[in-house]
């Protein structure tokens, strides 16, 4: 099947149809998976559509077999105390708050939260638990629900958070600074107003260590975009952090000072249509 280059318009539930069609076969055809063609189908509107689709696909982005994630009830049985339980116990408790979801939901998920991460981090214990991850591991709740989300959670933390998971956040600043030189590469003029307002990017150090999900307040859009980050480097949010500001250049591009950046910055709320956007920026 031909790959539908993005378009303006919103899928038709026909395409919607066919896409799916099409990504189950890729993920079922072989083993393991096409992966190539895995990413590219990532970059096309919607991503992979559902949280059916999306249980099948993001192990396979992470190299994880159906085996894998099977679930494995000795993981949980296995559990040790950790450094940071008590920090995870309160944030576990405000998570998934501002998905709207019905309380006996959000319960249950906050459950599986936590026996997520004490899984992954009695584990390890050479990882440092940092405010946020709690709300990456909550995405992956959202989305794997049939199967045992502790070696996505896992693969994410040694993979993709790593340098976050030292014992400073250190490795992430230097990588804030990545965000400022790619929007002086992209748009100089907002470079400059920016920097005449002493804007220092820690307003995206949020946006970096929970892949936004801290930030975003539609789940759907949230998953939309751990698409794409799945089935790219880990340096990718970085690219994407630099074309959110960009995407709010009207707004920021005659900024007088600090306040009025970072309270922009606060608001971060998007259309699917300015994500997909955002993603194919990011990405070329």
């Amino acid at each position: 099947e031909m790959l539908t280059p993005f378009r303006k318009q919103k899928l038709s539930g026909r395409d919607r149809a066919r896409r799916a069609v099409y990504i189950t076969g890729v993920i079922q055809q072989k083993r393991p998976p096409d992966i190539d063609e895995l990413r590219k189908l990532a970059l096309q509107e919607g991503g992979f559509l559902s949280s059916q689709i999306r249980s099948k696909v993001w192990p396979a982005l992470l190299g994880l077999d159906a085996s894998s994630c099977a679930l494995d009830h000795e993981r949980y049985n296995k559990f040790r105390e950790y450094r940071d339980k008590k920090q995870v116990d309160l944030d576990v408790n405000r998570s998934l708050s501002h998905f709207g979801l019905s309380n006996p939901v959000r319960l249950k998920m906050l459950t599986r939260l936590t026996n997520t991460l004490d899984a992954v981090m009695s584990r390890h214990p050479e990882l440092h638990y940092y405010q946020g991850f709690n709300d990456v591991c909550s995405v992956v709740v959202t989305v794997i629900q049939e199967s045992d989300p502790v070696p996505i959670c896992e693969r994410l933390a040694l993979d993709y958070f790593r340098e976050a998971m030292g014992t400073s956040l250190l490795p992430v600043q230097q990588a804030l600074k990545l965000v400022t030189r790619i929007i002086r590469r992209q748009d100089r003029a907002l470079h400059e107003a920016l920097a005449a307002t002493d804007m220092e990017p820690m307003f995206a150090l949020s946006w970096l260590l929970t892949w936004f999900a801290h930030d975003l307040d539609s789940i759907p859009l949230i998953q939309r975009l751990y698409d794409f980050l799945l089935a790219s480097p880990p340096l990718m949010s970085v690219y994407v952090a630099a074309e959110v500001v960009i995407a709010r250049r009207a707004e920021l591009i005659g900024a007088e000072d600090y306040t009025v950046v970072h309270a922009a910055m606060q608001r971060l709320t998007m259309s699917e249509t300015e994500m997909e956007e955002v993603i194919l920026r990011s990405y070329r």
